[in-house]
């Protein structure tokens, strides 16, 4: 996993230039309850360029879907379960709490923001902020929502340019919608995109599912994605392990009966 770290670290130095300052006072409440889900059935992962892919790459192809289930709320905070389900039937999972008003826990906040946010609203990341700059409306597991967007776009001194557009839903806060691309050099980058195909939080309208546009991206979500991705392959390879050493040794071969008498 020294890709997925390398990954995080250059990219939270990016990040510290990004962030826009907080606009207008904004009332914070949360949108989602105990028993809400979301399926992120459309997930992919690519490596741009030459040379080797790098191995946090290569296996996270293998996630088939994501999902996550909102377990408790307690005030502010969301505890919520993240499964990653994989192409051999394999699952692994992950618990998280997130404080939707303080961003407590910044690389896995951007699942669920505070609801009702509109342009012009902050939004924490831990110790980052991020601002509310476009609202739209889109198809997400079969309905079409109002949602409210994130853009950034900035050139590294490497003339490396990071772009970013996550959405979330706009009554719930939920995430509908992440696509991330990090240059990794020049000629070399990683993009990763996942979207929402399935939920219990609204009604399906049967007229069709999300039609998702060629969006390029990230800043903020490209850390949260591979943070997340790369605590699920960790997660794998310990169940994996786990399993490989804990199997309990075969029976021996029962004795024979006794003759008869």
């Amino acid at each position: 996993m020294k890709e997925v770290s390398a990954m995080i670290s250059s990219t939270v130095l990016i990040m510290l230039m990004l962030l826009p300052l907080s606009a207008r006072a904004t009332t914070y409440t949360v949108g989602v309850k105990p028993g809400d889900w979301i399926k992120y059935g459309h997930y992919s992962v690519n490596y741009i360029g030459n040379g080797t892919e790098p191995p946090a790459v290569t296996e996270a192809k293998e996630i088939q879907w994501m999902r996550i289930d909102i377990e408790n709320v307690t005030g502010m905070v969301v505890f919520l379960n993240l499964t990653a389900h994989f192409n051999n039937g394999t699952e692994t999972q992950r618990n998280y709490n997130i404080n939707v008003y303080s961003g407590a826990y910044p690389l896995y906040d951007f699942f669920v923001i505070p609801a009702n946010l509109t342009v012009g609203d902050a939004m924490n990341y831990g110790m980052f902020s991020q601002t509310i700059n476009a609202t739209d409306a889109g198809r997400y597991a079969g309905a079409t929502r109002n949602i409210v967007v994130v853009n950034d776009t900035i050139t590294t001194s490497g003339n490396m340019t990071l772009t970013n557009r996550d959405c979330w839903d706009q009554t719930t806060g939920v995430l509908v919608e992440s696509c991330a691309k990090l240059p990794l050099s020049n000629a070399t980058s990683i993009e990763e995109s996942m979207s929402a195909t399935e939920t219990n939080m609204w009604n399906s309208d049967s007229t069709g599912t999300l039609a998702s546009g060629p969006f390029i991206t990230i800043v903020v979500s490209i850390v949260v994605i591979v943070a997340v991705v790369g605590g699920i392959l960790i997660m794998r390879r310990r169940k994996a392990r786990s399993t490989s050493t804990s199997e309990p040794p075969a029976n021996p071969p029962s004795a024979p009966a006794p003759p008869p008498s």
